[in-house]
């Protein structure tokens, strides 16, 4: 699956989201600490688990890559995604991307919030985070 990240990814998310078996090995997969080698592939799983809700152990597991700050920003980016889809505690989200120092991290949280998010705490995140301005207008535009 390391070969090609992004291609297994994609087969994952077409193929195989439905068989319980894969799930179980992307997750074996997630759940191992961070290593430089496999962000792409950590990266594209994630992308294709948040196509659909999953279970508690997954979201905690999700929640779990979104908060580790050893792992590089874009794949907490997804993991803050998978988590979203799968609880739909859209209000966490956005507290946890108040209190966000890193800001390619918060924009990407942002953008989870698209469809989901109150006028008053995007107003908050264009005055507070001047780089997040972009991502704000396009997530009211959405």
């Amino acid at each position: 699956m390391n070969v090609d990240p992004q291609v297994s990814g994609q087969y994952l998310a077409e193929a195989g989201l439905k068989n319980t078996h894969v799930v179980d090995v992307m997750m074996d997969r997630l759940s191992h600490p961070a290593e430089d080698r496999f962000d792409g592939l950590d990266l594209h799983l994630l992308n294709a688990m948040r196509r659909r809700r999953f279970g508690r152990a997954e979201a905690k597991e999700f929640r779990t890559i979104a908060t580790d700050s050893a792992r590089r920003w874009p794949v907490r980016v997804y993991g803050w995604a998978a988590y979203a889809r799968t609880t739909e505690r859209y209000p966490e989200l956005m507290e946890a991307a108040r209190a966000e120092t890193i800001p390619q991290l918060r924009r990407g949280m942002i953008a989870n919030l698209k469809g989901r998010s109150p006028r008053p705490f995007l107003d908050h995140a264009r005055a507070k985070f001047p780089e997040s301005r972009y991502m704000v207008q396009w997530v009211q535009a959405a």
